[in-house]
C-alpha cells in the first residue's frame, strides 16, 4: 500500500471516528444523532477494513520474510507441541481428580503412540526445503535455484 493510500484510509478513518463521537457526546435531538451516527459507520468500517486488507496484502510474503524455509519440518513441530500440550493437561486433569486415572492412562498411552509418529514424519522432513508455489523457486539455507 502506498503511504499515500494509507494516509488517506487513516485520516479518514479518524476524522469519522471524531465526526461520530462528537454527534454522540453534544447534546442533540436524538433522530439526527442517529441518523448522523448511522450514516458514519460504514465510513468508519471501510476505512478500517481497506486499512487491515492492504495490510494482509502486504504481509502474504510472511514465510520468505521470516525465513521459514522448512515449512513442512515447522507444521509438524507444531503438531508435536499440540500433543504435549493434550498430553500434559490429561496429566493435570488425572492428578486434579477432574478424570479417571485408567482412562487417563489409556490416553495418554495412545499420545504417546501419536508422538512418536510425528517424530518419524519429523525426521523425514528435517532438512528438505519448501517449495514455494507462486515463484517456482526452491529456497534452502541461502541458496536459491529455480525449478
Amino acid at each position: 500500500m502506498s503511504s499515500w493510500s494509507r494516509t488517506f484510509y487513516i485520516t479518514v478513518l479518524v476524522v469519522g471516528v471524531l465526526l461520530d463521537a462528537m454527534v454522540l457526546y453534544y447534546p442533540v435531538d436524538p433522530a439526527p444523532r442517529l441518523i448522523i451516527g448511522l450514516l458514519l459507520v460504514p465510513i468508519i468500517l471501510w476505512a478500517g477494513i481497506r486499512l487491515e486488507v492492504n495490510g494482509m496484502l502486504a504481509n502474504q510474503s510472511r514465510f520468505a520474510s521470516r525465513g521459514r524455509v522448512f515449512r513442512e519440518l515447522r507444521s509438524q513441530v507444531v503438531l508435536l507441541l499440540e500433543q504435549v500440550r493434550r498430553l500434559n493437561w490429561i496429566a493435570v486433569d488425572a492428578e486434579r481428580g477432574f478424570r479417571n486415572q485408567d482412562d487417563a492412562m489409556r490416553e495418554m498411552d495412545q499420545i504417546e503412540d501419536e508422538i512418536r509418529e510425528i517424530i518419524t514424519d519429523v525426521r523425514r522432513a528435517a532438512g528438505r526445503a519448501t517449495l514455494e508455489p507462486e515463484t517456482g523457486i526452491l529456497r534452502k539455507r541461502g541458496e536459491e535455484r529455480v525449478v
